[in-house]
């Protein structure tokens, strides 16, 4: 008789799930606390009806989604997973998505913000989470209060470490310390504006590093660089400066890292002053090779004609994804 009972009850319960839509099925899951068999019926829902899913189904996905993503940030140590969720969470969030569950967004999107910081000091990545966290957030103040604590910490990290490999590179005369220096320093300034000790740091390497190639990946440990720092693929070298701010002659080596060679020619050449005023290479400057090849590099003279030219830079623009800037201490 007890067997009978339990094959009936388990027929009954087989026979509800049958007569049930997926949604349902799915609803079922989670009322029992059976989160993945939830989240793999809401989804397969989500499938069947197309490009017209309820919202009410939409946001009861939503949020299943969320869960697993958020789960993901402590068992993915990669975070690549998380990538996926987000796809599906950002195909669905729109206008008419709950207040309750944007909000739900964007506390995750800074959940995901600081696995991305903690993990990897991946400091553009977790700004730029908190950017989008402003959007779905209802409260903006906290989350701008959070960019602020995470951009005033890696600035000071930045100039910390500017500031140690100044010492050790004029100790060393190691040049890449002092090209690392310079890029350290360029980070604190960009997360700590007008901090006089970052100032302070980049006078000093941009002074050494004058007649140094200023390619910051060849100097930090594991190649990775801010693009927004190390935004240049050509280089120079300044090997000598001569005349007087009315007539200026510089001369140094250029190094051409992009992806094609380049042609070499004076109107690619400006001279920027400290009040921001762009003086072109005259006719005149020469160069060793007009063409330099991909990893190759060419002697140049560049002659500058202005008033009141105090240089701040020397830059080129060649070919797409073809620039080069030196920046005078």
């Amino acid at each position: 008789m007890k067997k009978l009972l339990i094959g009936l009850g388990c027929a009954v319960l087989i026979f509800s799930l049958c007569s049930k839509t997926t949604e349902e099925k799915a609803d079922a899951f989670l009322k029992k606390g059976d989160k993945s068999n939830a989240y793999r019926f809401y989804q397969k829902a989500m499938l069947d009806s197309k490009d017209a899913p309820s919202q009410e189904l939409k946001e009861k996905y939503l949020s299943m989604t969320l869960d697993r993503a958020k789960e993901r940030l402590i068992d993915d140590e990669s975070l690549e997973s998380i990538n996926l969720f987000n796809n599906d969470i950002v195909k669905y969030v729109d206008a008419n998505t709950s207040k309750q569950l944007k909000q739900k967004y964007a506390d995750f999107l800074c959940e995901w913000s600081d696995s991305v910081y903690v993990k990897f000091e991946d400091i553009n990545g977790a700004i730029s989470l908190l950017q989008k966290a402003h959007k779905y957030n209802t409260d903006d103040v906290k989350i701008t209060q959070k960019e602020d604590a995470i951009r005033n910490k890696y600035g000071n990290i930045a100039l910390t470490r500017s500031k140690e490999l100044l010492a050790a590179g004029e100790k060393s005369k190691e040049p890449l310390q002092m090209i690392e220096a310079e890029y350290w320093a360029l980070g604190a300034e960009k997360y700590l504006p007008a901090n006089k000790e970052a100032e302070g740091v980049l006078q000093k390497t941009r002074k050494v590093n004058l007649s140094t190639y200023s390619a910051y990946n060849r100097a930090i440990d594991n190649g990775r660089t801010d693009p927004e720092i190390d935004k240049y693929n050509c280089y120079f070298a300044i090997t000598g400066q001569k005349g007087n701010k009315k007539d200026i002659t510089v001369e140094g080596t250029f190094y051409n890292l992009s992806p094609a060679p380049v042609n070499l020619s004076a109107d690619q050449f400006a001279l920027v002053d400290r009040n921001g005023t762009s003086h072109p290479a005259l006719k005149q400057s020469t160069f060793e090779k007009m063409t330099v090849d991909v990893k190759g590099e060419s002697k140049l003279t560049l002659k500058f004609s202005g008033d009141n030219m105090e240089i701040s830079k020397v830059t080129f623009t060649g070919l797409p994804n073809q620039t080069a800037a030196k920046f005078w201490p």
